[in-house]
């Protein structure tokens, strides 16, 4: 699977993250 280039910082905020379109995608985040 694909990441973006921001994936690290979507995780780093707690992101949850899904494959969409072959790259893993964030859609929501905790909080």
């Amino acid at each position: 699977m694909n990441k973006t280039s921001l994936h690290n910082h979507h995780v780093a905020l707690g992101a949850k993250m899904v494959n969409f379109g072959g790259f893993e995608m964030p859609v929501y985040y905790s909080g």
